[in-house]
C-alpha cells in the first residue's frame, strides 16, 4: 500500500474514534438544553371569572439526570429564571419528573403553588393566590391554565391537584 493510503485510512478510523467518543459521553454526561418560552395562559377565579396571563418558563432542560428522574427544569438565576406567571416567579425549586411520569408536579410553600406541566410543554396547571399574581384581586384559590387546553385537559389537571 502507498504511504498515502496508509494515511487516510488512519485519519478516518480517527475520525470514527472522535465521533464515537461524542456520542458515547454525550450519552453518559448529557447537556442540558436552554429552554425559554412565553405561553398564553388564562387565570380563573373561583366564580369562573377568567383574566388573560402569561406562563413563562426559562432555564435549563435537562434530558437525563443523574438524580434517576429521565428530566427536568432548573434555574441558576432567580431573579430571572424559573417558571412565572405575568412575572411572579412561580417556583424557586428544582422541577423533576420521574422517568414513569409523564408530567413534572411541585408543591411550593414559598408562594402557595401547586404546577403541573406535561413532558412536551402542551399542557400547563397552577394552583395559586389570586392576589400574588395581580394585585388587584382578593386573595382566593386561582387556576391557571395554558389557553389552548381543552376543558377536560383543564379536569384532568384539577383532578390531579385534588389529590
Amino acid at each position: 500500500m502507498k504511504k498515502s493510503v496508509k494515511i487516510l485510512i488512519g485519519i478516518l478510523i480517527a475520525a470514527v474514534v472522535v465521533v464515537g467518543l461524542y456520542f458515547g459521553l454525550n450519552a453518559l454526561f448529557p447537556q442540558p438544553k436552554q429552554i425559554s418560552m412565553e405561553l398564553e395562559a388564562v387565570m380563573v377565579l373561583e366564580d369562573g371569572t377568567e383574566y388573560p396571563c402569561t406562563v413563562t418558563i426559562r432555564g435549563e432542560l435537562w434530558e437525563k439526570s443523574h438524580r434517576d428522574v429521565s428530566a427536568g427544569i432548573h434555574a441558576h438565576d432567580w431573579e430571572k429564571e424559573g417558571i412565572f406567571i405575568d412575572g411572579v416567579l412561580m417556583t424557586n425549586y428544582f422541577l423533576f419528573m420521574p422517568e414513569e411520569e409523564d408530567s413534572w408536579t411541585l408543591g411550593n410553600n414559598t408562594t402557595n403553588c401547586t404546577l403541573y406541566l406535561n413532558r412536551d410543554f402542551s399542557q400547563f396547571g397552577a394552583e395559586v393566590d389570586a392576589h400574588a399574581i395581580r394585585q388587584e384581586l382578593p386573595s382566593q384559590t386561582a387556576h391557571v391554565f395554558l389557553k389552548s387546553m381543552t376543558d377536560a385537559q383543564r379536569q384532568e389537571v384539577l383532578t390531579l391537584f385534588a389529590r
